[in-house]
């Protein structure tokens, strides 16, 4: 049986590095769910880890959705939803 190598584990730091943005952003996006990320341990003190697979993956269709505020036709501003706005927020 030919198995696939299993991918590993990514720490809060290398999930950072891949993404561009600082280690604590990474861990408060991992605890409101906006990023795919698994927890080990329970309680306060879980330790966050990723796989940079379902990063890129979470970022193409991120980035892929229409912009959070477009104009329409009449140049007035059209709000996306507020699951976008705050995930855009979350960013910043």
């Amino acid at each position: 049986m030919n198995r696939e190598p299993l991918e590993p584990y990514a720490s809060p730091e290398e999930a950072a590095e891949f993404l561009k943005t600082n280690r604590l952003k990474i861990i408060r996006m991992a605890r409101s769910g906006s990023l795919p990320a698994h927890p080990l341990g329970t309680g306060k003190r879980r330790r966050w880890r990723f796989k940079l697979s379902e990063l890129d993956k979470h970022m193409q269709y991120v980035l892929a959705r229409p912009c959070a505020n477009e104009r329409n036709n009449n140049g007035a501003t059209v709000s996306a939803g507020a699951s976008q706005e705050s995930e855009a927020q979350a960013w910043s």
